[in-house]
């Protein structure tokens, strides 16, 4: 008595709620599979009258069937598993079609075998010239077979091979583009072992057809749909659940990454938000080009990520247009491959407030129009808000400030001050009032511009004299 039996009636139940298609799916996939197959045709319509429907797939393959008994065992080794160019793992599907069959019938190169509705199988003395035939009735609704035909006319024939279903030639389908990847793929090693491993490979790219979403295909045929763009054809195997209907997240980023990297250019604004893309561009073989390439089209070329403490940095960025971008915007992954491409200035980098390379100017250097604008400011503050300043000068040609304010003291740039603001007691004023408001908040705020507005007023009453001092009377 061998270790196991399988209760097909068992096994019936638990694939009765499965997507039909995948019936017509490990037919075809066998017949593809086949060496030197030129013609697979598929006949699956639904049986007058009662809820089940004739499936007939027949290939031309000149071995036919190479080992028939592979049809009724389970997970027997077979000659495709080492090759990770062929679809087969396995050797489940058949099992899987024939368990929701009310009755079966396989004819090949090598012999036959009949299923009956009684549960018995026979062996027939019939056999082919070449190729092989899978007849069988089915339990399915016709809405089920409808459900199938649909599924089964997004398959991607191989070149060379005419898959015809109900009568019809399957189209062959223009890719948009081949793109190269390393990804990995299952196969069986020298031992029999099934072995996990990364291999160079083609995924085709398609646009959908009307009414189609978008999928990831196994050599031609559909696995997941992904709600991505495109449809992508990895052309080796997948590495896919033992039901073959999901596969592992980092794969499918994997391949999302390499689509982005080859058709970044043909990004969509739109598409730059999608789940899709952000998971591309979180995959580390992500290219810096196509970061920055999605950056541009999420955010626009103005954007900004906020520097810790940076408060005036961080206004400015709004006061110009920028895209503050939020910390819940982007997953860690996202941020790295970001930081990776520099592909987001901070708001220090954008808009530097801290002078770079700043050389202070020493009183012993200042000039009578220096200690003039320190007078100036002095009493702008004093006069229009009531407060006391100090005011430092410093050389910072770098920087694209021309003065600070913080601690209660106004700092000057004078490489940024041209003669036009020397000559100019309003530019003076306006500058000083513009830096000592910010006592009361920054741009954005609504203190801000009420301060300023406060100033403004105390100054206008205010004497000329009080204001500009002796040399302004």
């Amino acid at each position: 008595m061998s270790w196991f039996e399988v209760d097909r009636d068992g096994l019936r139940q638990l694939l009765e709620g499965k997507d039909k298609a995948f019936v017509v799916r490990e037919l075809v996939q066998n017949a593809w599979d086949e060496p030197g197959v030129m013609r697979c045709h598929v006949t699956l319509k639904p049986l007058p009258g009662r809820p089940a429907a004739r499936l007939v797939v027949e290939d031309d393959a000149p071995e036919g069937f190479y080992d028939l008994r592979h049809a009724y065992t389970l997970y027997a080794r077979t000659r495709k598993r080492p090759d990770p160019s062929k679809r087969g793992r396995f050797n489940l599907g058949e099992k899987q079609v024939l368990a929701l069959c009310r009755e079966a019938r396989i004819v090949t190169t090598t012999g036959g075998v009949r299923f009956d509705a009684d549960g018995e199988r026979h062996a027939i003395r019939e056999k082919r010239a070449a190729g092989s035939i899978f007849e069988a009735e089915l339990s399915m609704s016709r809405a089920e077979v409808e459900d199938a035909l649909r599924a089964v006319r997004m398959f991607i024939p191989p070149d060379g091979i005419v898959t015809r279903v109900n009568g019809t030639e399957l189209p062959k389908r223009m890719a948009l583009a081949s793109v190269e990847a390393v990804l990995e793929t299952e196969r069986e090693d020298e031992e029999g072992r099934w072995r996990s491993t990364r291999r160079k490979t083609t995924v085709n790219v398609y646009e959908p057809l009307p009414g189609e979403k978008a999928v990831l295909l196994e050599l031609g045929l559909p696995v997941i749909e992904t709600g991505d763009r495109w449809h992508y054809d990895v052309q080796q195997r997948v590495p896919l659940t033992a039901d073959r209907d999901n596969v592992k997240p980092s794969f499918l980023q994997d391949v999302r990454a390499a689509v982005l990297n080859a058709l970044a250019g043909q990004l969509r604004r739109e598409d730059a938000s999608e789940r899709w893309v952000r998971d591309g561009a979180a995959d580390p073989e992500v290219r810096p080009e196509t970061t920055r390439r999605v950056a541009d089209l999420r955010w626009g070329e103005r954007r900004v990520v906020p520097t810790p403490g940076d408060r005036e940095g961080l206004e400015r960025a709004i006061a110009a247009g920028c895209h503050v971008i939020g910390p819940a915007e982007m997953s860690a992954a996202e941020w790295e491959r970001m930081r990776e491409a520099e592909a987001v200035p901070s708001t220090a980098q954008a808009f530097p407030t801290q002078f770079v390379e700043s050389e202070p100017v020493p009183a012993s250097e200042w000039t009578d129009a220096m200690r003039r604008l320190v007078g100036l400011t002095q009493r702008v503050a004093r006069i229009g808000l009531g407060v006391e300043v100090a005011v430092r000068f410093i050389r910072s040609p770098r920087a694209d400030v021309a003065a600070t304010y913080g601690g209660r003291c106004v700092t000057f740039n004078v490489s940024r001050l041209g003669s036009g603001f020397w000559a100019s007691d309003e530019e003076q004023i306006r500058l000083a009032a513009h830096e000592v408001a910010h006592e009361a908040g920054g741009h954005i705020s609504e203190a801000y511009y009420e301060c300023l507005a406060r100033m403004a007023a105390r100054l206008a009453l205010a004497e000329p004299r009080e204001v500009l001092g002796e040399q302004g009377a």
